[in-house]
């Protein structure tokens, strides 16, 4: 069932392992369970977390992302995407913990989360000592949400060009 999923996620199986515990719920194939899985991401809305970490080994990277997404998937969230954008300095000095850093490294992990759990992980990031600062993005979903309330092409017919008079 898991021969799709990725086995490494910066030097830690953390995903294979969570989906291997995962109950199937009675599905025997993989087949029928993954849209459900899927079904149940449409009901939570879809979030970005960019991370700035503190300048740590490959082990404090990795037991930073497992904390993470173990809390999110413990939670009851669906991880989707984990990006590392690497070491950067940072735009400017950023005190967090009692100390000031110029040097971080970004991650970014797009993932679903019921709504009322989003203030928990604030809280949950915020105490983090290896973490700098922590931000959450709602984005947009993909799954049969409507679009924007303004049709563009609605409203581009709508404007009428300005009168000019000749003098």
């Amino acid at each position: 069932m898991l021969d799709n999923v990725p086995s490494t996620i910066f030097g830690c199986e953390l995903l294979v392992h969570k989906l291997a515990s995962m109950p199937t719920l009675g599905y025997e194939n993989e087949d029928t369970f993954w849209p459900n899985l899927l079904a149940d991401e449409r009901k939570m809305p879809r979030y970005e977390l960019c991370l700035i970490t503190r300048i740590l080994n490959k082990d404090g990277f990795a037991g930073v992302l497992r904390r993470t997404a173990s809390w999110i998937m413990d939670n009851g969230g669906v991880v989707r995407k984990l990006e590392n954008l690497g070491e950067q300095e940072l735009p400017n000095r950023m005190r967090s913990h009692a100390e000031n850093f110029t040097h971080g490294r970004y991650f970014v992990i797009d993932f679903y989360l019921s709504a009322s759990k989003v203030k928990d992980l604030q809280k949950e990031l915020k105490v983090d000592t290896d973490l700098i600062r922590p931000g959450i993005t709602k984005k947009e979903n993909v799954y049969g949400e409507e679009g924007h309330k303004f049709n563009y092409l609605t409203c581009n017919r709508s404007y009428k060009k300005p009168v000019y008079k000749n003098p």
